[in-house]
């Protein structure tokens, strides 16, 4: 707190010095661009996002090479599950709440608000997930 006759360049803030403050908002911006850059590459290249969380330590007891695996498996579950969900259609509604799809993989009966489940199932299979 200031009392009467001291001034702000008492303060700590200002005693860093002027070199001081600008290698520490050099490091803060360099931290930020690099975080940007980490997260960009995941968007842009999943895999490059894998290995970018894998280096941060983000990728638990798993190795490299298992993380980028598992990062090609969920990219092709969501394809898969995507091109399920486009290319099914409802043949017919039950008046007990079940819906009859017609699938790429043949026709299903699934709940009805549960269409997710049966997309995401399909595209478990469409990976062989299920093949011993």
């Amino acid at each position: 707190m200031l009392t009467e006759g001291d001034s702000f360049s008492s303060m700590p803030l200002f005693t860093m010095g002027v070199s001081s403050m600008k290698k520490n908002l050099l490091l803060g911006v360099s931290c930020l661009l690099a975080a940007a850059a980490g997260g960009a590459a995941g968007l842009l290249a999943p895999e490059a996002g894998s290995a970018y969380l894998y280096f941060r330590s983000r990728a638990g007891i798993c190795t490299l090479r298992e993380s980028l695996r598992s990062m090609r498996a969920t990219l092709a579950q969501h394809h898969n599950f995507a091109r399920m969900q486009s290319e099914s259609r409802i043949l017919e509604r039950d008046p007990a709440g079940l819906d009859l799809y017609d699938t790429p993989r043949g026709r299903y009966w699934s709940p009805r608000g549960s269409e997710n489940a049966l997309f995401n199932q399909l595209a478990e299979q469409e990976r062989a997930v299920y093949r011993a």
